[in-house]
Parts: structure tokens; C-alpha cells; sequence
């Protein structure tokens, strides 16, 4: 709540060795076919549960990561028509829709001189969704920043700097905001922190302090500083995103997911189809099949893909606790289980542990591999005692690596009977 600032990537590149990215290959199938097999087994297909529209397809910074940025860009310019926007959004109003919802995706959203009005258009007309915007900040300024807030529940500030400095625009928005999005209330989080709806009054604004020269996901094999590494890592896994994800392209065409920023496969157009005819349509439906069955092998962009979209295993907290009720029901019933901790003590394993009780899951603690003290607001015990215990762990995407799979491993550990990696989305 509030203004809170990041650092989601840290100072490292994003490197995963191959031992480390073939682990999360392996939990990825197991997590996506759990999900998955009920999706495709429906009487009618479920509704996506995030929806990215893109209403212009320019961006205004140059990171070496994106192949979006304003140097490599190779899209035509486009701008949304207002009224295939309007469209949409009166589509999701009659669709009931409460999903997560952004006007942007690979863009600069503020590059779009309507965009103000849209996100209120949005906000009135999808009372009931949980509404979030990207910004690079470089427009941003003290009008733009009060109108944002007005109508988000999420806006992050990517604000890149190799220094970790605030860039100017956004320093000079934040000095003069009142309270609570003013410098001096913020506050430091560590690790990423979770999309959620934190409050009905105040949107939860994040800069995230992120480095330009850096080397992240490869965005789909389509990342310009990781040519060098393309084509290396071949996943077998496939994947969530086309279950639980719409974007939307300023000319009304949907792409297969938020890292085909190029539109490499188009499953559907809004101009002579409505939302759900597309998104339950046979492009679509051919996508879903072919990535379930056979992984990513045969699908351009998909087969050389890092990312595992794990964190959108579970769709909403509330599926979650569901989840975690009936494995804690499961560990009663085998009574060689009979603990539930919740791994590491970063600010975003103490909002699951915070969110889940509220939602009814108790879990005993946190997992300190950290030698931080520990309080009775969350207690917390040392990884070998809670492994001693076959205590089942809650792993948070940031936190995994090889040598806690390895220490697992040798524990015993199998997952999602012995611990399971999860990271709450938007919902």
C-alpha cells in the first residue's frame, strides 16, 4: 500500500544454468498438466484470467534486453481505434469480468496521449477486476501520476538506471506527491512483490530499480543481448500462458503470450470476432492442444523459450488456499506431514504467510535461511530443522536455486508432494 520501491532483479544478470532451468522444465509439466488437463477437459472453455491490451505498440527506451525497445523495434506503428477499445472493455463488462487487467504490453503506455481516459474508462466499466499498468516513467509527471492513481491498483515504475538512481521524471513526480506515494513514506521491499488489490481506496505504487545493461529471460529466443545464447536450451515442458492469458495488439489481433512482443502467431482478431469467440476459437484452441500435448518443439519462438510462467500455476489466492487446505488435509491424513512453512523471510513470503491466514490457511512459519531473528508475527525455524520435520515448503519464484533443488533432493524431497514453488498473480 502506498509507494514501495524494489530491486526484482538485483545487480546480477538473470542466469540460470541449464542443471537449474532442466529442474524447472520438469516442474513446469507437472504444474501445467494439473492445471491444464481440466482446462481442456471442460464442457465449455474457462475465461483467461488476465487480459494485456495494447492500445499503441511503441516504446520510447532503448534497454538491450527488449526487442521492443525504440532502436530494434521492427513493428508498424499503430494506435488503437477508439472504438474497437471500447469494444473490449464493453465486452468484459457484459462478461462479468474480474480477472487482472492492464493496457499495456510490450509498449510505453504513455506514449498514447488518450491513455488517462481509457484506464478511467476501464475502472468504471470493470468495478470487479484489478487493474495494473507498466511505465517506464520517463513521461510521467505530477498530473499523469494523480490520474494513474485515481484508477490503478497496481502501478509499477520500471525505472531503469544502471546506478539504481532515480531517473529524473520520476524523482521529480514522487518529491512533490502527497502522502501516502511521497519518497519519505516509502518503503524498501525485497524480493518481488506480489500484484494484489491491497486496498478499495488507495492504488499500491512500485519502482522497481532496474538496470538497463542487463541480461534477463530470452523473451521468447527474441532478446537482442542474448543472441549469443539462443537456441541453446531446449525445453520440453509446455507451458500456462495460453490458458490463463489474452493480449491484445493495437490492430485488434491477440498474440500467443506477453513474450511474443513481434506477434510470431496470431490467434485471433477482435475486428470481426468478439472476446470469447476468440479465446475459445479453433486458433486458439489448436494452440492450447498442440503446446499440451507435444511441449513447445513445433512452435516458433515457444521451443527455445526460458520462461516457465510457474508463477501462474495457481490462478487467484483464493484457488490457492483451496490448495493448500487440502494438502494440509492430505499431510493430516499420512501423519508423517504435519507442518506447513512458507520458504525464506523476504517481505513477500510474510505477505503469503499475512494473505493466507486471512484466507484460512495457517501456516506454521517461515523458512530462515537468512539467520534473522524471528518474532511472534512470524515465526520462523532453520531449513534442516523444517526438513528434519517433513515439513512441506511453499517456495516463492524468487527465492529457488540449485542448491536449495540440490539440498531437496537429497533430503528426499519430492515436489508437489514435499514442497511446491508458487508466486501469487494479481487476483
Amino acid at each position: 500500500m502506498g509507494l514501495s520501491f524494489t530491486k526484482s532483479f538485483g545487480e546480477d544478470d538473470l542466469h540460470q544454468s541449464h542443471k537449474l532451468l532442466d529442474r524447472l522444465d520438469k516442474i513446469t509439466a507437472d504444474s501445467v498438466h494439473h492445471f491444464a488437463k481440466n482446462f481442456l477437459s471442460a464442457e465449455t472453455v474457462p475465461d483467461f484470467q488476465d487480459i494485456q491490451i495494447e492500445t499503441c505498440n511503441r516504446c520510447n527506451n532503448d534497454c538491450p534486453f527488449c526487442p521492443a525497445n525504440r532502436n530494434n523495434d521492427t513493428r508498424k506503428p499503430r494506435f488503437m481505434d477508439e472504438e474497437l477499445f471500447y469494444s473490449i472493455i464493453d465486452q468484459l463488462y457484459a462478461m462479468d469480468y474480474h480477472g487482472t487487467i492492464s493496457l499495456f504490453s510490450n509498449n510505453e503506455p504513455l506514449l498514447d496521449g488518450r491513455i488517462l481516459k481509457f484506464v478511467e474508462y476501464a475502472r468504471k466499466r470493470l468495478p470487479n477486476a484489478v487493474h495494473y499498468l507498466y511505465t517506464n516513467g520517463i513521461l510521467l509527471n505530477a498530473e499523469k501520476f494523480s490520474a494513474l492513481v485515481k484508477n490503478l491498483d497496481v502501478l509499477i515504475i520500471d525505472n531503469y538506471d544502471d546506478n539504481f538512481q532515480l531517473i529524473p521524471s520520476v524523482e521529480k513526480t514522487l518529491s512533490t506527491a502527497p502522502a501516502p506515494y511521497d519518497i519519505s513514506s516509502a518503503k524498501v521491499v525485497t524480493g518481488l512483490a506480489a500484484y494484489a488489490r491491497l486496498s478499495d481506496s488507495e492504488c499500491d505504487v512500485r519502482v522497481d530499480l532496474r538496470k538497463k545493461n542487463q541480461r534477463l529471460s530470452l523473451l521468447a529466443n527474441n532478446s537482442p543481448n542474448r543472441r549469443d545464447e539462443q537456441n541453446k536450451f531446449r525445453p520440453t515442458s509446455p507451458c500456462i500462458y495460453p490458458f490463463k492469458q489474452m493480449i491484445v495488439r493495437p490492430d485488434g489481433t491477440t498474440a500467443k503470450c506477453c513474450n511474443d512482443p513481434l506477434t510470431d502467431m496470431v490467434t485471433g482478431d477482435l475486428n470481426t470476432h468478439t472476446v470469447r469467440e476468440v479465446w475459445r476459437g479453433r486458433a486458439y484452441q489448436d494452440f492450447r492442444k498442440e503446446i499440451f500435448f507435444n511441449g513447445r518443439k513445433n512452435l516458433k519462438g515457444c521451443e527455445f523459450c526460458d520462461t516457465f510462467g510457474l508463477a501462474m500455476y495457481i490462478p487467484s489466492l483464493q484457488t490457492a488456499a483451496a490448495e493448500f487446505k487440502r494438502l494440509a488435509d492430505e499431510m493430516t491424513r499420512r501423519k508423517n506431514l504435519g507442518a506447513i512453512y512458507i520458504f525464506d523471510t523476504t517481505q513477500q513470503s510474510k505477505q503469503l504467510f499475512i494473505k493466507f491466514k486471512v484466507l484460512g490457511v495457517n501456516f506454521d512459519g517461515l523458512v530462515n535461511v537468512r539467520d534473522e531473528p524471528c518474532d511472534e508475527n512470524y515465526p520462523c525455524a532453520d531449513l534442516q530443522s523444517v526438513v528434519a520435520e517433513r515439513a512441506f515448503m511453499l517456495i516463492p519464484t524468487p527465492h529457488y536455486a540449485d542448491d536449495i533443488f540440490d539440498f531437496l533432493q537429497a533430503a528426499g524431497y519430492q515436489y508437489r508432494r514435499d514442497w511446491l514453488i508458487y508466486t501469487y498473480d494479481i487476483n
